[in-house]
């Protein structure tokens, strides 16, 4: 959730029907749509042991992401793992670990651009239009 001194507050609170700042729900399907383009047999990995602990979180962590619409459930014969890090604050961060996906996925021959170079063509602009 942004705080209202955050620094695009005003901007997001100006479009609420494309931006929930709870991510209580989904707001609308987008119209991008993305893809991994991937070469040989589909690959899977078998699921990491989680201690009772992080198990439990890991399935609410799931369960809440379902329910704002932000995931779906999935059968697949593609698979990876999770892994579970601590955070500062003592609350545990879930990453996918996709380094096998990594090794048979075909790269982007145009990926999107640095956010850098993004920034620079926009530099002095005052409307931003959106079609």
């Amino acid at each position: 959730m942004l705080s209202q001194s955050h620094t695009f507050y005003d901007i997001l609170s100006q479009f609420p029907t494309t931006y929930d700042s709870q991510f209580r729900k989904a707001i609308s399907e987008s119209s991008v749509c993305h893809y991994l383009h991937t070469e040989g047999h589909p690959v899977s990995e078998k699921a990491r042991r989680l201690s009772p602990e992080k198990l439990k979180i890991a399935k609410a962590y799931f369960a809440d992401m379902q329910s704002k619409g932000l995931i779906t459930p999935s059968n697949s014969p593609w698979a990876s793992p999770i892994h579970m890090v601590l955070k500062k604050d003592g609350t545990w961060r879930i990453c996918g670990d996709y380094r096998r996906l990594n090794t048979v996925t075909i790269p982007d021959k145009y990926p999107v651009k640095r956010l850098q170079d993004f920034t620079a063509i926009l530099a002095n602009t005052k409307i931003f239009f959106y079609s």
